[in-house]
């Protein structure tokens, strides 16, 4: 499944202390379970919190960050590069489902029957943008190196953290709407598809020869936390991949495609059960050699039986 990874910077205030800092690094598939894992930072429940999403930077290299308020301290979760926050949404605060809510990801991803509002509104789809590089060039955190100073050591890993950082930060969960119905998708659909979802990978990043594929992933579903398969377009761009998750499998859609364009299809059919497959058929031509000639007909009746 598609996973993004964040700095978390939380603040605790302490009733007998002075207050205490520190950055952590999260991970999570989606805006909810981002939020609650930030939470958990505090030691409290969700319910007793406040969430905002805050974008402090000019609009050409806009971020946010998820900011999450309770008495006993706060939480910091970011940069990222979506959602951002709506004229509307600066300077309030919400609790967590009211923000899942004016953000438009409530319901999303969700195997449950679809709710009111989300069958008035039913093309939007999510598009995660995660980094995934090919090699990791900057490791994190870095290993530490024969005879190096605290000093030393402490330098290179803030070094390779501000890198971390400013990668991550071009991650995010962006909401994109598509208006055609997926049971009327064709290959120029799919087509449309892979150019939302490439529109929101970072301009910055190298362009790849070739990019696009359907993929069968892992996804959460953000109401009982359950496990499910479905299918997932992904589109790359340098060391970051979109991941647009299929409401359902687009069979028409693919027939069309390979009707039409240039393709490469993998099967990716293990080996092993290949061989299984060779011996059974050597196994059935040893049979009717040693029993003589047969009609064509009766050979497929005996080939059925045996498989």
């Amino acid at each position: 499944m598609p996973v993004l990874s964040f700095p978390c910077a939380i603040h605790r205030l302490g009733n007998d202390s002075r207050p205490m800092r520190r950055r952590v690094w999260i991970k999570g598939h989606d805006l909810r379970s981002l939020a609650l894992t930030a939470t958990r930072q505090l030691g409290v429940a969700h319910h007793q919190c406040d969430y905002a999403l805050t974008s402090p930077g000019a609009d050409t290299t806009r971020r946010a960050f998820l900011e999450i308020a309770h008495p006993d301290g706060d939480v910091l979760v970011g940069p990222m590069a979506a959602p951002l926050p709506t004229a509307a949404m600066e300077g309030k605060a919400f609790t967590l489902d009211a923000l899942l809510g004016v953000t438009g990801f409530a319901g999303l991803g969700s195997d449950d029957p679809p709710s009111e509002e989300r069958r008035d509104d039913p093309r939007r789809h999510l598009v995660v943008v995660t980094y995934s590089p090919i090699c990791e060039r900057h490791p994190f955190p870095p290993a530490r190196q024969p005879r190096e100073t605290d000093a030393q050591y402490q330098q290179r890993y803030d070094a390779a953290e501000r890198v971390r950082i400013e990668r991550s930060s071009q991650q995010g969960l962006h909401l994109v709407r598509y208006d055609v119905p997926p049971e009327d998708w064709t290959a120029q659909d799919i087509e449309a598809l892979m150019v939302v979802a490439y529109q929101v990978l970072p301009t910055n990043e190298p362009r790849w020869r070739e990019s696009g594929a359907i993929t069968q992933a892992k996804f959460v579903n953000p109401q009982h936390g359950g496990v499910t398969l479905a299918h997932c377009l992904q589109v790359g761009r340098g060391d970051y991949i979109a991941h647009l998750r299929l409401p359902a499998f687009p069979t028409f859609a693919l027939a069309d495609w390979l009707a039409h364009r240039h393709c490469d299809i993998h099967l990716r059919q293990p080996v092993m059960r290949l061989e299984l497959i060779a011996q059974g058929w050597r196994h059935i031509e040893h049979l009717d050699r040693s029993k003589g000639p047969r009609r064509a007909e009766e050979s497929l009746a005996g080939w059925c039986a045996a498989s």
